[in-house]
């Protein structure tokens, strides 16, 4: 391929060019000759750059594409929408397989959460009518009668307590994180005795403070407890009669509270 003088002139430097086409005294020296050539070599070329230079580019391109066809294919979207239902409907522990979702936002953009009034209210916070509260309490071994008057467990499920540890879990609207000790039944513990819980929850990305009631089930009968809307704290129970106790966690938030971190300590 033959280059005009021009197009040879068209690829140099500003400055250089300058030299080379008016100066009379310009030497090589004047003149970074490997630019020269480089550019020349494009120029022939058509191009300035290999393509593998844009590896990146076009890796991040094909990514974003097959993540675009993937959400589109109904068997994956379908996946994930059942996921979603799952952590939406009852306790879950945080595995790998949930991580990605934990502090997200997974409930619609319309939703009805129960208020502690005992009415129900949309996402604008305007109430709901006509909806007929639930009064039964779901299936489970530890829980058979309930005192809070404004709110039915959606879901209740049970969790050991290891060392003291309360596991990572997604505790939905509504749902109840009853915990047990090694035994799988409750604590048996008398007047006196004290409880003291702690937690920490995963930061949710577009609810600064989620709300979480924290209390304790005696002989089966659950009993309200105290509301705590920080990312972490601590509550303590003074034991005033014997019996057998669990202790709970429930959601109270339109999106699942991610339990980071807990510690359920008898003294």
């Amino acid at each position: 391929m033959n280059l005009k003088i021009s197009e040879i002139m068209e690829c140099l430097p500003e400055d250089q060019a300058y030299k080379m086409y008016y100066s009379v005294t310009s030497d090589k020296q004047d003149v970074d000759m490997e630019a020269i050539k480089g550019r020349v070599y494009a120029k022939m070329h058509k191009q300035k750059k290999p393509y593998f230079v844009y590896w990146k580019q076009i890796a991040c391109i094909l990514l974003v594409a097959f993540m675009a066809l993937a959400w589109n294919m109904p068997g994956v979207k379908a996946a994930i929408d059942n996921i979603v239902n799952i952590l939406l409907s009852t306790v879950t522990p945080i595995t790998d397989e949930v991580r990605d979702y934990v502090g997200q936002p997974l409930e619609s953009e319309e939703y009805t959460i129960k208020g502690k009034d005992g009415k129900y209210y949309n996402q604008d916070g305007e109430i709901v009518p006509d909806i007929e509260s639930e009064t039964v309490l779901p299936e489970n071994a530890i829980v058979k009668e309930n005192t809070i008057s404004w709110m039915t467990p959606s879901d209740i499920s049970i969790f050991k307590v290891t060392d003291t540890q309360i596991p990572e879990i997604m505790i939905p609207n509504g749902a109840l994180a009853v915990f047990t000790n090694n035994r799988e039944i409750g604590w048996d513990l008398k007047a006196g005795d004290s409880v003291t819980i702690s937690y920490e929850v995963y930061q949710h990305e577009t609810i600064s403070e989620q709300s979480l009631m924290i209390g304790y089930i005696q002989d089966g009968t659950l009993v309200e407890g105290n509301i705590l809307r920080n990312a972490k704290g601590e509550c303590t129970f003074e034991i005033e009669s014997s019996g057998i106790y669990n202790f709970y966690f429930m959601g109270l938030s339109s999106d699942p509270i991610s339990i980071q971190s807990g510690d359920l300590e008898i003294n």
